[in-house]
């Protein structure tokens, strides 16, 4: 896998934490249908067309399915959560790490999902990109984006024509820390006839 970047967005730089890279976003206000939304536990919902998604940072991935190559270009999925700025919870409660409790599902326009999770996609610690790829070898992609996942070796994540982005936050602890009660032995029961 070969993956080259115009430009990087982590999720620990000053854009993701301000959401200053929103300039290229609209409502869909400009004449355009929107190609597609980012919606759920966000700070600033969107909608993108594809002219405008063409103007964010673009990545090229080198991409072999059954045996054939080929060369996607498009927006890094990373990039439209850091813009849309994920909500997290007010509460301290378990805010270590909170970047690994955000997801993100993708739709396309069969209506099959594709759930991600964002530590996962981060450079800094899963380094397992995704991307909406506008173009495949020089040209459009069919209608709208696709979701690409270069690293993977089959691509049963690969979802073609992409209409909706939506962010989750998991707001539970990762694992119940509560005591349980002692499980009762068979030995201790009485057993009346």
């Amino acid at each position: 896998m070969q993956i080259n970047s115009s430009s990087s967005c982590r999720p620990d730089s000053p854009a993701f934490a301000s959401g200053s890279s929103r300039s290229s976003r609209s409502n869909g206000s400009n004449g355009s249908r929107p190609a597609l939304s980012v919606t759920g536990e966000e700070t600033s919902p969107s909608s993108y067309t594809v002219s405008q998604l063409a103007a964010l940072p673009q990545t090229t991935a080198s991409v072999t399915v059954g045996g054939r190559q080929f060369t996607d270009t498009g927006v890094l999925l990373e990039t439209l959560v850091t813009d849309a700025g994920p909500a997290y919870p007010a509460s301290p409660l378990n805010t270590k790490n909170e970047l690994l409790r955000v997801t993100v599902t993708v739709r396309g326009a069969d209506r099959r999902d594709v759930t991600l999770a964002v530590g996962e996609l981060d450079p800094a610690f899963g380094n397992h990109p995704a991307l909406l790829a506008l173009t495949q070898n020089g040209r459009p992609t069919a209608r709208d984006p696709e979701l690409v996942v270069p690293g993977d070796r089959v691509p049963v994540r690969f979802v073609p024509r992409v209409s909706q982005v939506t962010i989750g936050i998991a707001t539970a602890p990762a694992t119940d820390t509560s005591p349980r009660p002692a499980a009762r032995s068979r030995s201790s029961m009485a057993i009346t006839k």
